[in-house]
């Protein structure tokens, strides 16, 4: 016989295997790597919020001043120190490579203008490297000298290198 029930019964459902489980904290290690973890995340949290709080009272000098000199390479100490200045070092590479300086003055556009014994003029670009420049220099007189020409000027104020024989 058919029974008619009124309220249904649900088949039974196998419990599935579990996929993924959060693995239990038991081993000490663990529990002490969590809590240097925590500590370390808090750390971080109340320094950038005392940052932005007070970010017009920090100035490098107060946190950076009393740095120990042994971590501030020796090169960069002389640097600061010296501050030469574009035309000092461009006159004392050209001293070294045995080049005769007869007048320097500084252009309007910020670029060095130095007038060697021969009358050659010569334009340097003062945001690039003053020691490349000597050497591209001392290339094209020797080369010249070489060819017999007499240089006019040397430009190196743009992209490519301007030479008036």
């Amino acid at each position: 016989m058919l029974k008619f029930r009124l309220f249904p019964t649900r088949p039974k459902i196998k419990a599935l295997p579990r996929v993924f489980s959060i693995q239990k904290v038991h081993h000490p290690k663990i529990r002490f790597l969590a809590a240097i973890e925590v500590i370390l995340i808090l750390i971080v949290i109340l320094g950038t919020a005392v940052g932005f709080l007070n970010f017009k009272k920090i100035s490098p000098a107060k946190f950076f001043g009393n740095l120990p000199l042994t971590l501030v390479p020796k090169q960069a100490t002389e640097s600061v120190q010296k501050r030469v200045s574009f035309e000092e070092q461009v006159k004392s590479l050209l001293k070294d490579s045995s080049a005769v300086v007869a007048k320097s003055e500084t252009t309007a556009e910020g670029s060095l203008l130095i007038t060697a014994g021969e009358g050659t003029k010569i334009y340097f670009n003062a945001s690039r490297d003053p020691a490349e420049q000597v050497t591209t220099l001392q290339t094209v007189l020797s080369k010249a000298k070489i060819d017999g020409k007499q240089v006019k000027k040397v430009d190196f104020r743009f992209d490519k290198l301007v030479v008036e024989y």
